[in-house]
């Protein structure tokens, strides 16, 4: 079968292929990201959901139709997300919040400059965007006004003291892909 909110671990259908992130954190909770596929639409909508130690699958971020803004609020079930690539970038700190590195446009823009973001699902299950939505990456910068480069894989990390930490692409159409 497929992901079904609220069923149990064991008895879902993982779709996508590739890669998948997975995390865990202080209670136990096992999250995993996964790409939404269908014949119809490719890929897109990716997802992250968690299962709960007795087993029970919910899902946590993504899937959803309406695209992030950078200075809005909103249910995080709600929000289209996309890793274009396989596997949706993602940590979780020890309080439970998501981190997720989403290469969706914003603002119906589909230039790939328009650059990913990363955005923050707190326990309460809200998303809001934390870094990427500057013109230019600068070192030292505040994350809001940086952009963050390349649509591709980036790894994550949150340290102990609630430090993100993330890889990132540098592309260029001129220069391509290097000096990550």
């Amino acid at each position: 079968t497929t992901v079904v909110e609220g069923g149990q671990a064991r008895n879902v259908k993982l779709s996508g292929g590739g890669y998948a992130e997975m995390a865990v954190d202080g209670a136990g909770n096992l999250y995993f990201s996964r790409q939404n596929y269908t014949p119809a639409a490719g890929y897109g909508n990716d997802s992250v959901c968690r299962i709960s130690p007795s087993g029970v699958v919910t899902t946590v971020a993504g899937g959803g139709t309406v695209l992030p803004g950078d200075n809005a609020s909103l249910g995080a079930t709600t929000a289209k997300l996309d890793s274009m690539t396989a596997g949706l970038p993602f940590t979780v700190d020890s309080a439970g919040n998501i981190y997720i590195y989403d290469a969706t446009m914003n603002n119906n823009n589909t230039s790939p400059n328009n650059g990913p973001r990363i955005r923050k699902v707190d326990t309460n299950g809200q998303m809001t965007t934390i870094a990427g939505a500057g013109t230019t990456f600068v070192e030292g910068g505040q994350a809001m006004n940086v952009k963050l480069r390349g649509g591709g894989y980036a790894e994550m990390a949150v340290d102990g003291a609630g430090n993100l930490y993330f890889s990132r692409q540098n592309y260029t159409p001129a220069a391509g892909y290097g000096n990550d």
